[in-house]
């Protein structure tokens, strides 16, 4: 019954928002808040300050501006309760031309989010199975711009369409992201901030619900060549709440990486976590590993969360 009870939960998470990991919360659509690529959720999440890639979009899309070079990235993750997580994202540089005046080199791109539940068995009130199965799941497609304004200075914005469905219920809306970050004049290191999930409220069936809106502050420091560390404060308004991630990445060489992080976010008063052991504190801390070879890339990530199981997150990626 408890496996039953964090079930349906979770459901809720992915379709009404009347909950979240953290407890009651007046907001949904909370698979725009999951990690998109192994790397960040091996950091904990504390990838917003990263450059390049067009999975450094979906955290502060001013990132996608340094990428020279067309990038596809597709992450596929086993998560909780059987639920599946997909990502795929294509990024391109681009020229833009208006008249004979204004011309602009940046990057564009494209991506699409897709969480599933499967196929969920009916049960009535007491928890007895009844004939059919039901289905629920969320989905949201990016479009993706960032602009290179100097050498330390980079700007960018995301559009999204959101769609839920759960047993042939739907809810549609969409969000813009807003980002810039810029390098400091102490080598290796570079801040940036961005505005995540802005947009009108969601009404699914007779319940209605904000988008997780969230204003982040993050950090990057890259300490001589084979180390890095990211750190990512975010405040949540509808919520009232403050999350912090933090994570660390070692390039063994050129081929292996090792990373870990923690994301505090799932520790917070009110969460899973309680007498019974469900979030134990190990819930917040993640690990991952990256194999870079010329042209491609794969990157590997857990997360343990207690009897939830432990979650697993594979990307493969590749510039040409």
């Amino acid at each position: 019954m408890k496996k039953l009870t964090l079930t349906i939960i979770l459901l809720l998470v992915i379709t009404s928002g009347s909950y979240s990991l953290a407890g009651a919360s007046p907001t949904g659509a909370s698979f725009l808040t999951l990690d998109t690529d192994a790397r960040a959720t091996g950091l904990g999440g504390a990838f917003a300050g990263m450059h390049g890639g067009i999975s450094a979009a979906h955290y502060n899309p001013s990132g996608i501006a340094a990428l020279h070079e067309r990038e596809f990235l597709a992450t596929h993750a086993e998560w909780i309760s059987g639920m599946n997580y997909e990502f795929i994202g294509f990024a391109s540089p681009v020229e833009i031309s208006v008249g004979n005046t204004l011309k602009a080199k940046g990057t564009a791109g494209v991506s699409l989010i897709y969480l599933s539940a499967g196929s969920i068995e009916r049960r009535d009130v007491s928890g007895e199975k009844i004939d059919g199965d039901y289905s629920a799941y969320d989905m949201a497609l990016s479009f993706s711009y960032g602009q290179k304004l100097n050498d330390s200075m980079n700007l960018g914005m995301n559009f999204k369409i959101i769609h839920q469905s759960i047993d042939g219920e739907n809810a549609n809306g969409f969000a813009i992201d807003l980002g810039n970050s810029w390098k400091t004049s102490v080598d290796g290191l570079s801040f940036g901030l961005a505005l995540r999930n802005l947009g009108p409220g969601m009404k699914f069936i007779q319940a209605s619900y904000n988008l997780p809106l969230s204003i982040s502050f993050e950090g990057t420091y890259r300490t001589y060549r084979n180390y890095m560390i990211g750190l990512d404060i975010s405040y949540q308004p509808f919520e009232g709440r403050t999350g912090v991630s933090l994570g660390g990445e070692y390039n063994i060489n050129k081929t292996f990486s090792l990373r870990t992080g923690y994301n505090f976010n799932l520790l917070r008063p009110g969460s899973l976590r309680n007498d019974n052991g469900i979030l134990p504190a190990t819930a917040g801390l993640s690990g991952g590993m990256g194999l870079n070879f010329p042209g491609y890339r794969i990157d590997y990530a857990f997360v343990p969360l207690g009897e939830l199981g432990i979650t697993h997150r594979v990307s493969f990626s590749t510039r040409f």
